[in-house]
Parts: C-alpha cells; sequence; structure tokens
C-alpha cells in the first residue's frame, strides 16, 4: 500500500512557479512546505540566487517551488499556469513565514492588496510561472517599530511636556 501510495505521487500533476525574496530565507530549505492560508499545497524544489538562474546582478533569493495541481481549485478546462497568473494580478503573493519553534520556514500564499505590494524590481523574464513576493511579517513588524521609533526620535517631549504643564 505504502508502494502504491509512493508511486501515485510520483504521477501526481504539479505546476512549477517560482519567486524571489529580498530577506534572508535562513531555515529555508529543499522540501520545506508550500502553503495557502495555511493548507499544504507544494514543496519548495530550489533555493539558490537569482543571479545563479537569471544573467542579472540582483540579489534577491531566487526559490523554486512544486505546486500540486489537484491543490488548486483551477476552473474546469482552464490551464493551471493561466490561472496563478490572474490571481497574481488578483493580488497572490508569497512570503516567507516560521514555522514554529523549530526554526524552520516555509513559503506562505495570500491574497493581498495588489495595489499597495508591489512586485520587486526584476531585469530578466522568469522561465517559470511568477508570483511576487512581499516582505514577511517579521520583516514588516521591523519596518514599522523602526518608523515608530523614528518618529518618537523626532517628537520634542520636553516641549510636549512643558506645554502640558503651562496649560495647567
Amino acid at each position: 500500500s505504502v508502494t502504491i501510495l509512493g508511486a501515485n505521487a510520483l504521477w501526481e500533476d504539479y505546476l512549477i512557479m517560482e519567486t524571489y525574496i529580498e530577506e534572508s530565507v535562513s531555515g529555508l530549505e529543499r522540501g520545506s512546505e508550500v502553503k495557502f492560508r495555511g493548507i499544504t499545497i507544494g514543496k519548495v524544489e530550489e533555493i539558490t540566487t537569482v543571479s545563479k538562474v537569471y544573467d542579472t546582478v540582483k540579489s534577491y533569493a531566487y526559490v523554486r517551488v512544486k505546486v500540486f495541481t489537484s491543490a488548486l481549485p483551477i476552473p474546469p478546462g482552464a490551464q493551471p499556469d493561466h490561472t496563478i497568473e490572474d490571481r497574481v494580478n488578483q493580488g497572490l503573493r508569497v512570503s516567507l513565514a516560521s514555522a514554529n519553534i523549530t526554526g524552520g520556514s516555509y513559503i506562505e500564499t495570500d491574497y493581498m492588496d495588489a495595489a499597495t505590494t508591489p512586485s520587486l524590481e526584476i531585469d530578466w523574464t522568469p522561465t517559470s510561472v511568477y508570483v511576487p513576493s512581499v516582505p514577511s511579517t517579521l520583516m514588516r513588524f521591523q519596518a514599522s517599530l523602526d518608523t515608530l521609533l523614528g518618529n518618537l526620535a523626532k517628537t520634542d517631549i520636553k516641549g510636549v511636556v512643558a506645554a502640558a504643564r503651562d496649560t495647567f
């Protein structure tokens, strides 16, 4: 029974997608899961730098993933790659996520506001279906914290306190 299940997995239809990530991909490795809203839909196939795959000087991480078409809601008769491209236009994005306390990482896919989540600048034509990435939750939190701390540093706390004291 295990052999049959293993053989079936070898013949399962899949789609190759790629993304580029502009942050550390530490903890992500070949075989890491690819999830859509927490549901496993595929596996990471390759991780390297984009300059090893394309003629570019960009320093993004290149991540190629295998997504099982049976895990995707593809309309009957539709081509999986065209469906994914349509979903990218609707805001489908990927981000790096942390796998709890194990220290491992995985790729999470979900919809974002396409207008506020621009793609990274690329100067090559992807050879597979391209799904843009967004910074991980940790990177977005760090950016928000940096902004908050920067705004606090610009605030004249002594002046605010003096003005409040003068009011009373």
